[in-house]
């Protein structure tokens, strides 16, 4: 389309010197994303037959940012604590519309949409135990799309991908005296995301998936030449240290709903059957930090 992309962005940071350590920035932006060769493609379809095509004319999608955000240092307890939050806003015109099908994504190849989105990101770092950070954070969101040929009458409904709320906690623990060896658990609770009839532009939107939860424990063992002898050796100088983890995601091995199979019944109702997202794994892995 011979379009000349330019996006200009702005970041600015202020430190106001005040007796509590609190950093104020903002940052904002104008931003165009290329189509992609699944957004090209367009669908039409011929007596019954769907057929597709390249859409030659699709311009690259807009979008205006703009976030908001405080950093606060202080302590606590003795020890140190960093308070965070992010406000943000983003509109997006000649947005090409999509829908979600399980894991797939499906564009419908055409600047046929628009969209907001509102949100806040508010996270506490902190040292519950010296020398180990922990945390816990709480998301909200709300991000809503328009079609801009609405001829269904949906107005403003739900993206594919809003989850309203979403709330995470991170902890992590050492055993006194043998700081090497580490536990930690996180806890994941959010909302369920939008859901709808597949490829039915009247019925982008039923309902919400079940909520989503998961607990992950794990365990680490990080060798070092301060509590190892080994690493002090002339093979190993050039390894400033090594880990070992071991973890177990959805320890409670709950069932997340990730889309839902739609059946066909003979009298043309369609029932959904959801898909599972996978259960309990256990995961085992290495790092190694090169001097």
């Amino acid at each position: 389309t011979n379009e000349v992309l330019v996006s200009p962005r702005a970041n600015i940071v202020w430190l106001p010197g005040w007796k509590r350590d609190i950093t104020f920035r903002f940052a904002t932006g104008l931003y165009y994303q290329a189509p992609f060769y699944k957004e090209v493609r367009d669908t039409f379809s011929t007596a019954g037959v769907t057929r597709i095509r390249i859409n030659d004319n699709l311009r690259a999608q807009r979008s205006a940012h703009a976030v908001l955000g405080l950093d606060y240092y202080f302590r606590a307890w003795g020890r140190p604590f960093k308070f965070t939050t992010e406000l943000y806003a983003k509109y997006t015109d000649r947005m090409i519309s999509y829908s979600v099908d399980n894991v797939r994504v499906r564009y419908s190849g055409k600047n046929d949409s628009r969209a907001y989105t509102l949100g806040a990101d508010l996270k506490l770092y902190g040292e519950l135990v010296p020398g180990v950070d922990s945390w816990v954070s709480l998301s909200l969101m709300r991000s809503r799309m328009h079609m801009l040929d609405d001829k269904d009458n949906l107005g403003w409904f739900p993206t594919p991908q809003e989850q309203r709320w979403a709330v995470t906690f991170f902890f992590q623990d050492y055993i006194p005296k043998f700081p090497q060896y580490r536990l930690h658990l996180k806890f994941i609770f959010s909302e369920g995301l939008p859901f709808g009839y597949p490829r039915s532009e009247k019925m982008r939107y039923l309902g919400r998936m079940s909520s989503y939860k998961r607990i992950d424990v794990g365990a680490s063992r990080t060798f070092s030449a301060e509590t190892d002898k080994f690493m002090q050796k002339e093979s190993a100088k050039h390894v400033a240290a090594w880990s070992i983890y071991f973890e177990v995601f959805n320890v409670i091995d709950w069932k997340n709903v990730n889309s839902y199979y739609w059946v066909t019944a003979g009298d043309g109702i369609q029932w959904a059957s959801p898909n599972y997202l996978t259960g309990r794994l256990f995961n085992l892995r290495f790092t190694v930090d090169i001097k």
